[in-house]
């Protein structure tokens, strides 16, 4: 198609076209063409040197497939990229969430605490939800499927137990540089997600440490109301008994006031 020195090639709306020596632009003709992929004969616009290049060669590779295979291969390709995006979504869960609770089965779940998980919706007011009762209740296993149905709607879920957060505490300070700055960036992550789920809450020891940077991190949250669920297994009293008096009732009222808990 190159070099024909009474035509030169010019791009329009992504389409090629030629002038003519006379200065008009080639006319496209209709052409019956064979689709590759069905083998039905349809018509297609040829340009100028489109048509010398069909004449002498008879073949012609890049004329498109007909329009029903072409509206067929690009609805084809629509559900390949859907598809490629969820199992994307999929294999990140798999990386948050622990390998035990990712063999839940939803249907043997604590019925009270499921109908908590349905009527929970989306919100402005960073409400989450917290899940208290005693071992044996499935209360992480019931924080672990929110948080799975909330990333498969495309959106941000981190996740941290009580004890890793107390060891991400205790790493800002100890071992390495590069575990430091690690646990800094941990604690970030978690700060400013999305969705936090945070399973066992008491099960950590709260040091002076530990319960300062869980004040910090809770009040960093409600204050940008960003969403928490948590799980424990002691009430409010016992929760506040744990820790020190000048940061309970505060921790204990950021709880409350941000989340529907569900007792099991």
């Amino acid at each position: 198609m190159a070099g024909n020195d009474e035509t030169e090639k010019v791009y329009s709306d992504d389409k090629f076209e030629y002038i003519l020596p006379d200065g008009t632009i080639a006319p496209q003709r209709p052409q019956e063409v064979q689709c590759k992929k069905c083998g039905k004969t349809f018509h297609h616009e040829l340009n100028y040197m489109q048509r010398m290049w069909f004449e002498k060669n008879k073949v012609f590779d890049f004329i498109p497939n007909c329009e029903e295979c072409c509206q067929q291969e690009e609805t084809e390709r629509k559900e390949q990229a859907a598809a490629a995006r969820e199992a994307k979504w999929v294999k990140q869960w798999e990386d948050i969430c622990p390998p035990l609770y990712l063999r839940t089965d939803a249907s043997r779940l604590p019925k009270k605490g499921m109908e908590a998980i349905t009527e929970w919706e989306y919100n402005d007011d960073g409400m989450g939800l917290g899940f208290v009762g005693p071992p044996g209740k499935c209360k992480t296993r019931l924080v672990f499927e929110l948080g799975r149905r909330i990333h498969m709607d495309h959106k941000e879920v981190k996740a941290v137990s009580a004890t890793h957060f107390a060891r991400l505490c205790s790493g800002q300070f100890m071992g390495s540089d590069d575990r430091k700055d690690a646990c800094e960036r941990a604690f970030g992550a978690l700060a400013e997600s999305d969705y936090l789920i945070f399973d066992d809450i008491g099960k950590q020891k709260f040091t002076e440490r530990v319960e300062m940077e869980f004040f910090g991190m809770l009040e960093y949250r409600t204050s940008n109301l960003l969403t928490t669920f948590w799980t424990a297994n002691a009430g409010s009293k016992e929760l506040a008994s744990m820790m020190s008096p000048d940061r309970s009732e505060a921790i204990i009222r950021r709880l409350s006031e941000f989340s529907t808990i569900v007792q099991l």
